[in-house]
């Protein structure tokens, strides 16, 4: 149970996992919360670039903790992976840090250089290892500088959404609208509209089409930062 943004009420199995329990705390469960609190939840993850957020938004196993794992191995801080948190109403929009981890797939780990028999399974029941972020990790809230809607593509590209797909992508990519929580975090309320028309008032809002392979993240990464070196002509948000 979750109560004014501000009390959560927990009844725990006693056969229960310790680390689903953690999982279901630290996901859904803070989410709404938070939600409770006025904030916007995104399914996104996120790193500061230059000091400003830049979120990659989409469903599960699009890629985000991926590609925010591939820039930060370039030297960009993690803000949060799988879950922004951010107040729309602010100008502009402000991205609140999450944990200093990864959740990556093991086949994402070896392509980034690391062995995943190293890390350990965040859900005991599934083989995403976590791992750490303690460095490169940017511990303050920053303001939101551009958001990539992850789209699948026979070749990279990056094209700015008109602002009507920006916001159904904004509102069908709301934290816990793929698991049911509509109701608890007011996906389809007229104060969640107002909060995803807010954001794409004051944000450039893209689609970032990448090849499915693992082998084109060095590609995807310097596709992402020559765009944010030339910002986007003509974009709300841009330089």
């Amino acid at each position: 149970m979750v109560r004014e943004g501000s009390e959560i009420v927990v009844d725990p199995s006693p056969i229960l996992d310790e680390r689903v329990l953690r999982l279901l705390l630290l996901g859904p469960v803070l989410a709404v919360l938070l939600h409770q609190r006025g904030h916007l939840l995104l399914h996104a993850s996120a790193v500061d670039v230059a000091g400003e957020a830049i979120l990659f938004l989409g469903s599960s196993g699009r890629g985000k903790s991926t590609t925010a794992a591939a820039l930060r191995a370039r030297g960009h801080g993690l803000v949060t992976d799988d879950v922004a948190v951010l107040r729309a109403e602010e100008s502009p929009p402000v991205v609140y840090p999450g944990f200093p981890q990864l959740k990556l797939w093991p086949e994402a780990l070896v392509s980034l250089g690391d062995d995943p028999e190293k890390l350990p399974r965040g859900n005991p029941y599934l083989e995403k290892r976590a791992r750490p972020a303690a460095t490169e990790f940017s511990p303050t809230p920053l303001p939101l500088k551009k958001i990539y809607v992850l789209d699948e593509g026979n070749a990279s590209g990056i094209l700015p959404l008109r602002p009507q797909e920006a916001f159904v992508k904004l509102v069908r990519h709301t934290y816990g609208s793929d698991y049911g929580l509509q109701p608890a975090m007011g996906v389809g309320s007229a104060s969640h509209f107002f909060k995803c028309k807010s954001i794409i008032d004051k944000v450039a809002v893209l689609s970032l089409r990448r090849q499915k392979s693992l082998s084109q993240l060095p590609n995807l990464v310097r596709l992402i930062e020559e765009d944010l070196a030339r910002g986007t002509k003509g974009a709300p948000g841009a330089n």
